[in-house]
């Protein structure tokens, strides 16, 4: 997506497009995560405030997503995966290809009890995983501390987690 279909897409005025353009420059981002970003604050009826925006694409690049595509990958997945919901076989194989090992029975027995002791979905415990991963710290222990953190900061599935990043609030330690 080009700047000139994203402001056809998104309506906003002379000011908002200067800094939405200085904004995909700096971070530098795709146009279509800002429309993306967009799309998430209008489902969720959060009010599309420049700071809200601006939060929401800086925690993204920060995390490495710098197009719609990747940042779908976590924040849609209910609706990518209707036919074959997220399962602890996804998420156990998911942590086997980044490791490039097998899981002892006691990793696996850990990371079935965080998901349970926690209580928190499939998807949001995959992107522990996928944070664990970009910190370069591979172990279960790490995700779990990940997961105190969400927990700590009231997330529990993936439209909290937007809601978070949206309005620019930092996980508390």
């Amino acid at each position: 997506m080009t700047l000139e279909e994203l402001f056809l897409q998104i309506n906003v005025d002379e000011k908002t497009k200067n800094f939405l353009e200085d904004l995909i420059i700096r971070l530098k981002i795709d146009p279509d995560l800002i429309f993306f970003i967009y799309q998430q604050l209008n489902l969720k009826n959060i009010p599309a405030k420049l700071s809200y925006v601006e939060n929401l694409a800086e925690n993204l690049s920060k995390k490495g997503f710098c197009n719609k595509d990747v940042a779908l990958y976590y924040f849609n997945e209910k609706n990518k995966n209707k036919g074959k919901p997220a399962s602890f076989s996804l998420v156990k194989s998911k942590l086997e290809k980044e490791f490039n090992r097998e899981l002892s029975k006691t990793e696996e027995n850990k990371l079935k009890r965080i998901r349970f002791e926690y209580n928190i979905s499939y998807p949001l415990l995959i992107y522990a995983i996928d944070t664990a991963v970009a910190g370069n710290h591979l172990s279960v222990s790490y995700i779990e501390g990940v997961v105190k953190r969400l927990k700590k900061n009231n997330i529990n599935n993936m439209d909290d987690l937007i809601e978070f990043f949206a309005i620019g609030k930092k996980l508390k330690k």
